[in-house]
């Protein structure tokens, strides 16, 4: 174990414990950041297992937490082992104290041994942007900022005005004889993205099965899958109170015309409608288009969200570090 002052450094595994510092740190608007919202994120079941580290007091509390869970990649045609970083948090009463530093350092140490790349995201501006780069810097590896985007917003109210009188009856939720076909779209969706998380039927599986917090919808023509877009119910701070929000991942549209990808765009707002939510949010990093989303009045938000790339391995990938103009990741 490291110690930073008179902290420890080491894995933390006690979820419910993270969740409460992380809902007492972060400031609205931001994601309530529940235990069930933290689950989601870090399970990788069937790979892989997501590395959850941060710092305790001598009393035992945590207070901080940096999580990076494993994904398989292409990169410019390149497959590659990966390390996605996210949740940075450093509990406000023990800042000053370079607990961020310390825990990206010791991230980037374990990830050495066993991934290709680090990547990550944070907005514009943050600090951790320069913790990243310099973190690489000290140790001769190159990294960049490969992309910056943003999230496309959707206030409920506007897009409830939008939507067609009745959802059309080619959408519908998934279902488990649906498997082969969805496996094979997940398997294709981002192709032409210079940078794209792969899919096999393992984490197929774990991105298309219900859950409390996540549903899968799939369009249907002529008696086939052609569509499917997993849809993550996720809750948000903002002003003092709890936000229903409704969150657009693996959007794999390819074969749609733009009609039918906006039909089915529709089909699936009109069916979360019955969730409540507030606001309805899809990240705009170009491997699906956006322009189905901006038909029901979704708008780019203001913020600007850096998406981070460390080669971990400097032979790994002959072509270097270099931007992009799309991707297809979680972001989170």
């Amino acid at each position: 174990m490291d110690c930073v002052k008179s902290y420890l450094l080491k894995a933390q595994t006690d979820l419910e414990q993270i969740s409460g510092m992380m809902r007492k740190t972060w400031k609205s608007p931001c994601w309530d950041y529940s235990l069930a919202h933290l689950k989601l994120r870090l399970d990788r079941s069937g790979g892989r297992k997501s590395l959850t580290i941060g710092h305790q007091t001598a009393s035992g509390e945590i207070v901080s937490f940096l999580a990076h869970m494993p994904y398989e990649v292409i990169y410019n045609g390149y497959p590659l082992s990966a390390v996605f970083a996210s949740f940075l948090t450093v509990s406000p009463e023990h800042r000053g104290a370079k607990l961020g530093g310390a825990l990206i350092e010791r991230e980037i140490d374990e990830a050495l041994s066993q991934y290709e790349l680090l990547l990550g995201v944070a907005e514009t501006g943050n600090r951790s942007n320069d913790i990243f780069h310099a973190a690489f810097k000290r140790r001769n590896l190159e990294a960049k900022t490969i992309k910056t985007f943003s999230f496309l917003i959707g206030l409920s109210s506007l897009i409830r005005s939008k939507l067609p009188g009745h959802a059309s009856d080619k959408t519908r939720l998934y279902e488990t004889n649906d498997r082969s076909k969805a496996v094979a779209i997940l398997s294709r969706t981002g192709v032409h993205t210079p940078l794209r998380k792969l899919i096999n039927e393992t984490e197929a599986d774990r991105v298309i099965e219900a859950s409390s917090n996540s549903m899968t919808f799939v369009y249907r023509q002529r008696g086939s899958i052609t569509g499917l877009a997993t849809v993550q119910l996720l809750d948000a701070m903002s002003g003092g109170k709890l936000e229903h929000n409704i969150m657009f991942e693996n959007v794999s549209v390819d074969a749609l015309t733009f009609d039918e990808q906006s039909e089915f765009i529709g089909d699936v707002l009109a069916y979360c409608a019955n969730t409540g939510f507030d606001m309805a949010f899809f990240p705009d990093i170009g491997y699906a288009s956006a322009a189905p989303f901006r038909r029901y009045s979704f708008r780019t938000a203001s913020v600007k969200i850096n998406l981070f790339m460390g080669l971990l391995k400097s032979d790994s990938v002959p072509c270097g570090v270099q931007e992009i103009s799309s991707f297809y990741l979680d972001v989170f």
